[in-house]
């Protein structure tokens, strides 16, 4: 195969899959619960992008099952999980955020959306 068709082929794999977007590592904890209410957990989150996230966990969730999460400076996301191995879980969130929020300090007083009161672990 030549450099041509191979970077070709690459170009042509980057657009198809959207996680190519651009991801910051960081270490925060997040309360990550399923939909259905059955498995919850406190995850540290290491990797953050606008559609999603790879946490280090010490559940092990089905593909496709459904979580809600609430991260820090965010607020309450949902979101599907991609895949998971080695102790780390991939969620894609059904909506885009904004990754940097995350990094934001947060006060006791920062407000949450109403009629939304989120879980929490810790």
């Amino acid at each position: 195969m030549s450099g041509a068709a191979a970077e070709g082929e690459l170009h042509e794999e980057q657009t198809q899959h959207p996680r190519e977007s651009v991801r910051d590592s960081l270490f925060i904890l997040a309360n990550i619960a399923a939909i259905d209410g059955g498995l919850a957990f406190v995850g540290r989150v290491r990797n953050l992008s606008a559609g999603g996230m790879m946490v280090e966990a010490p559940a092990a969730p089905g593909i496709n099952d459904r979580f809600g999460i609430d991260l820090r400076g965010i607020g309450h996301v949902t979101g599907r999980v991609a895949w998971a191995r080695d102790g780390k879980i991939g969620f894609a969130f059904d909506d885009l955020i904004d990754p940097r929020a995350a990094r934001k300090p947060v006060s006791a007083a920062a407000k949450e959306p109403a009629g939304q009161k989120p879980f929490r672990l810790f």
